[in-house]
């Protein structure tokens, strides 16, 4: 599956902006908000209301996300990532610039799954620069998960080439 389509089916595309204490799970008595933007599923909570919800979020220029906020899914980023402190996001993160990361004091920032970076040329900063204590962790059990909720991408059965970007 391209970016592209992936980008075409998710289920949240926001404008390029900073997240600054938006994101996190949104319940409204007992049930998850699927209608808040900013609503990214409960990967800290997968038994609350908003545990099983993993939306394919797709960020349509640079994304600033600061301290404290979660998610999980699919998080396509078509500009650049920046990540200030406690962030947390389960499943598979595609960035087609760089990726910033800067401390988060005791919570450093974790991507749990799998992390893309295409850091080409075409963006004025192509630094990618992990500081900070942030954590970018594989594990095979979250991309899986992500993938099955999903409903989109599967493994492949031999291997081969995918235009990705």
């Amino acid at each position: 599956m391209t970016y592209a389509a992936l980008a075409a089916s998710a289920n949240i595309t926001v404008p390029a902006q900073n997240f600054s204490s938006s994101i996190g799970p949104v319940v409204a008595g007992t049930t998850c908000d699927f209608s808040v933007l900013t609503n990214w599923g409960s990967p800290t909570t997968p038994t609350g209301p908003c545990g099983g919800y993993f939306p394919i979020i797709h960020i349509t220029g640079t994304g600033a996300i600061i301290n404290g906020q979660e998610g999980q899914g699919v998080l396509l980023v078509d500009g650049s990532l920046s990540v200030q402190g406690g962030f947390q996001f389960f499943g598979v993160t595609i960035v087609k610039g760089s990726l910033k990361t800067s401390g988060g004091g005791g919570t450093p920032a974790h991507f749990w799954g799998t992390v893309m970076v295409q850091d080409t040329a075409q963006f004025t900063d192509t630094t990618n620069n992990i500081s900070g204590g942030a954590n970018l962790l594989y594990s095979k059990c979250a991309i899986i998960k992500a993938l099955n909720k999903t409903g989109v991408g599967s493994m492949m059965r031999s291997r081969g080439w995918v235009q990705l970007y």
